[in-house]
């Protein structure tokens, strides 16, 4: 058995828990939670065993699961050959070339949300991030046009119904259920169709309604904390909001802003605790962890970590000019079960920051970098100023 400190009860930041456990017991951690053993592994090379390498070893535990009453049986919640087939049916949409094909429409729905701004106003970042990522999923992904208020609202119910479940943490209670507002929104983004969106194909597909609220959800979580971590930490780096704004003002290639996003993740990563289960007894490094045991690996551990992060803890942009892709670095997961739109939201979020860092500066409040961590690490609150660059 690893070393660990016995029996972890509920604590409000597990991230700052998980980070300690780590630092004080190594790579691998071995605690109970309840009556389940858990095994927090926060090494890169095994972290990329249980990911990837060694994936079918393992199925999902805690978050989007078997048995969600919108989300079942998409690709969020599906396991085995049949995540495989949704995969593989679903990846064409999400190349490169795909992408680049939607770049004016994602311009046009940032511009549209720009165009309502005002000098000098306050916003509450977190509620309008999602609504600009609700828009771009609706018109860029589905070719419709909703108000993304009604998105926005649908998420919010769906996120509050995982929240308390997803972590042996919380209470469990009944959520609300999603199924009357998913049927509305459905009906809304059928009726509205105006184009040809990356995954307008679901709406000609045979129980399609799992995976267009799949996306729905998918598609302004990640995006929405990545651009409110990003604006919270350029307020706070002058330096590095500056050169932002020069290279959006440039008109060239967004390399910097795309390493800002890329550092805004490490240090916050979206969903900042993957859970597995094992189907068979696993050998983990020196350990075996039994049939049912509990494997996390927590992107918020590995990528602040000195060893593969020098200066792990400063929000140093730089770091990504001239860095490849590094196993201690995973905001999108891993494996099999990597994000599929992991291209869609860096391209998307890389065009916000520089399309909206050319009229706009967002001013934040240090103390607003208060963090709920549940499914994700949200702020608490997160106030920013508007103000008019030009």
């Amino acid at each position: 058995m690893p070393p660990g400190p016995g029996r972890l009860f509920y604590l409000r930041h597990q991230p700052h828990v998980f980070q300690k456990l780590a630092r004080k017991y190594g790579d691998i951690v071995s605690f109970r939670i309840r009556r389940r053993q858990v095994y927090l592994v926060s090494h890169p090379d095994l972290v990329s065993q249980v990911l990837r390498d060694h994936a079918t070893s393992f199925v999902k535990e805690w978050g989007p699961r078997r048995g969600h009453p919108v989300l079942d049986p998409g690709l969020l919640t599906s396991e085995g050959a049949d995540h495989r087939a949704q995969r593989q049916s679903l990846s064409k949409a999400f190349s490169r070339s795909a992408m680049a094909e939607q770049r004016p429409v994602i311009a046009e729905v940032i511009a549209d949300w720009s165009a309502r701004r005002k000098d000098g106003e306050t916003i509450d970042a977190v509620r309008e991030m999602s609504l600009l990522a609700s828009d771009l999923v609706a018109r860029v992904l589905l070719g419709s046009r909703v108000d993304p208020d009604t998105l926005y609202e649908f998420g919010e119910v769906v996120m509050t119904g995982f929240r308390p479940a997803i972590l042996p943490f919380g209470i469990r209670r009944r959520p609300i259920d999603p199924r009357p507002s998913g049927a509305a929104l459905l009906e809304q983004l059928r009726r509205n169709r105006y184009r040809d969106g990356l995954l307008s194909m679901l709406f000609d597909m045979p129980g399609a309604d799992s995976q267009i609220m799949t996306f729905v959800i998918a598609g302004q979580e990640t995006i929405r904390l990545a651009m409110t971590w990003s604006w919270f930490l350029m307020s706070m780096h002058p330096e590095v909001k500056r050169r932002v704004e020069e290279e959006a003002d440039g008109g060239g290639e967004p390399v910097f802003t795309d390493a800002v996003m890329r550092e805004a993740m490490r240090l916050y990563p979206p969903q900042w605790m993957l859970g597995k289960r094992a189907i068979v007894d696993y050998q983990l490094g020196e350990y075996v962890v039994p049939r049912g045991g509990i494997v996390l690996t927590c992107p918020y551990v590995v990528h602040r970590d000195e060893r593969w992060f020098p200066e792990a803890d400063r929000f140093l942009p730089e770091r990504w000019l001239d860095r490849e892709s590094s196993p201690a670095y995973f905001p999108f997961g891993g494996g099999a079960r990597r994000c599929i739109g992991e291209l869609f939201a860096m391209i998307e979020g890389t065009m916000m920051l520089s399309m909206l860092a050319r009229d706009w500066s967002f001013v934040c409040r240090p103390q607003d970098a208060a963090i709920d961590a549940r499914l994700s690490i949200t702020p608490r609150r997160m106030l920013a100023r508007v103000e008019a660059r030009r």
